[in-house]
């Protein structure tokens, strides 16, 4: 983790680097970025169908913002247009990512377009079901869903869900999961149970299970405008207690 010091008056002071969550404005669709404390990069989706040529004039311009010259992790939760069609415009562009993340669902194999637009730029994937996670230091990603193998009955059905936790403070990430599939984020026999969160981000299909109050007591700067059912822009920052 990099610290930076400050010496004042004889003490010191060590400024650690915040959680950072941002939820990109690019119309009607979805994309999210993460900056971690310990420097990784990433999107969760990026996709838009209200708006063209986002990866141009939304995405490379925010990343450029925030200091990022490459993506760590790109997580795709599915493959409808609104989620990814500036994700294809980053391949198209060769833009650096070293790991994209899919749901390890029986429709998301080799000869799914995605993966063959990536893999035709050289681009590495991975793929991700329930109880896998992904850690940068204090932080912890945790798939909620899909189960490895899940049979979708459509692309909003098979969403990666995704549970971040750092420290106290958490948020959930549903991508466009149905309604009707909220019951399967229930843990199983012998999984953790998953507390209220702190911050969600509202599913196309809103589910029961977010219409809890939320807590925006954490973040420093937040600013929120809306389309039907969904935040689509929020700048967040959290830092270890």
């Amino acid at each position: 983790m990099i610290f930076c010091l400050f010496l004042i008056a004889g003490r010191c002071f060590f400024t650690v680097p915040a959680l950072k969550i941002t939820m990109l404005d690019v119309g009607q669709g979805e994309c999210i970025f993460i900056k971690m404390p310990t420097g990784e990069s990433m999107l969760i989706d990026g996709g838009s169908t209200s708006k063209k040529n986002i990866a141009e004039y939304t995405l490379v311009p925010a990343l450029k913002y925030y200091g990022t010259d490459h993506l760590d992790y790109v997580i795709i939760t599915h493959t409808d247009e609104d989620h990814i069609s500036g994700i294809r415009e980053l391949f198209e562009q060769n833009y650096p990512i070293k790991h994209i993340v899919l749901p390890d669902t029986k429709a998301m194999n080799s000869s799914n377009a995605i993966q063959k637009a990536g893999k035709k730029k050289g681009y590495s994937f991975l793929k991700i079901s329930r109880a896998d996670q992904l850690n940068f230091g204090a932080i912890h990603l945790r798939c909620l869903h899909p189960q490895k193998g899940w049979e979708a009955e459509d692309t909003n059905s098979g969403s990666l869900v995704l549970y971040l936790t750092y420290d106290k403070f958490t948020m959930l990430f549903t991508g466009d999961l149905n309604g009707e599939q909220e019951s399967l984020l229930e843990p199983d026999r012998g999984e953790e149970s998953m507390p209220s969160v702190n911050i969600l981000k509202v599913a196309h299909h809103a589910l029961k299970i977010l219409q809890q109050k939320v807590s925006w007591k954490n973040s420093s700067r937040k600013r929120r405008l809306y389309l039907p059912e969904r935040i689509i822009y929020m700048d967040i920052r959290i830092r270890r207690q």
